[in-house]
């Protein structure tokens, strides 16, 4: 939303190329947000999670990217740091996997 703003405000100053670069990141990120609601909507539908081992550092990983463009525009600076030999845990990753 705020880079369809963006060009809005803007249209009539910005470069044919500059238009189009936003009009591309409207578009990669409307797919990214299409594919959250498809992985949320099959979640909800899913009477029986398949729980499988899973290790924690891809899984706040993906969780970050899923917020990193909020967490910039709240100014919060996020640094990962996960021990080489962290236990693994039950869980599912099935949502999380679609999204990225």
């Amino acid at each position: 939303m705020l880079t369809a703003e963006a060009l809005k405000e803007d249209f009539r100053q910005l470069s044919q190329d500059e238009a189009l670069g936003l009009i591309q990141d409207i578009m990669v990120q409307s797919e990214r947000a299409s594919e959250i609601v498809k992985g949320l909507l099959d979640f909800s539908r899913s009477e029986h999670p398949e729980f499988e081992t899973l290790s924690l550092a891809p899984v706040v990983h993906d969780t970050l990217k899923l917020v990193r463009n909020q967490l910039t525009l709240s100014g919060i600076q996020v640094e990962e740091d996960f021990p080489r030999a962290s236990r693994p845990v039950a869980g599912t990753a099935k949502v999380c996997s679609r999204y990225f």
